[in-house]
């Protein structure tokens, strides 16, 4: 049995791939959502026994979350063997015409929250996954999703929220893209 941990701020894409992971035999769902996630605390009574945790916190402050997160993973070392971390393309500067970060006031705070969360993660050297969609959308998915490696410039545009979904879901259950962040935008 893979015990998945979904950190959750509301999120349609989180919605959509605790739904496609608990048809999956074998994998058993717990999300954590409307707790003080800046708090170590918080996250203890459910660590114990947790294989991997995928991260849909944010926009703002995900840096403190993850903070404290790495400080309860120390605490109670469960057997973590992967980390998934929805991020947004454009915190490298990667983005060619102008990136857009819907529901941020603060952008350049906002990235350097983005980017020392990476670090943090990248830090915790668990096994991980970034993924930096750009603006997600709520049209229904029409095309396949393009995966842009890091590094790589990527246009200005949307992916649905079904694509990153499916994306994650391939993340967590197949181990893709270990040690990697990568861009996803649908392609035209």
């Amino acid at each position: 049995m893979t015990n998945v941990l979904i950190l959750d701020q509301h999120s349609a894409v989180a919605d959509l791939v605790a739904q496609k992971l608990k048809k999956i035999p074998n994998i058993k769902v717990t999300r954590l959502t409307g707790i003080d996630f800046k708090r170590a605390k918080s996250y203890v009574p459910v660590l114990r026994h947790q294989n991997i945790i995928a991260s849909f916190l944010g926009p703002m402050d995900v840096d403190l979350d993850f903070e404290a997160l790495f400080d309860a993973v120390s605490l109670v070392v469960p057997p973590i063997h992967q980390f998934l971390m929805m991020s947004h393309a454009g915190i490298d500067d990667e983005v060619t015409g102008p990136a857009i970060f819907p529901d941020v006031k603060n952008v350049p705070e906002y990235l350097n929250e983005q980017r020392y969360a990476v670090k943090v993660v990248d830090e915790s050297e668990i096994p991980y996954t970034i993924l930096r969609p750009v603006t997600i959308t709520k049209q229904p998915a029409i095309t396949e999703p393009r995966i842009i490696e890091e590094g790589q410039s990527v246009n200005n545009g949307t992916v649905s929220y079904q694509n990153v979904a499916q994306i994650a879901v391939d993340v967590i259950v197949g181990r893709r893209y270990l040690n990697q962040s990568v861009a996803i935008i649908d392609q035209k």
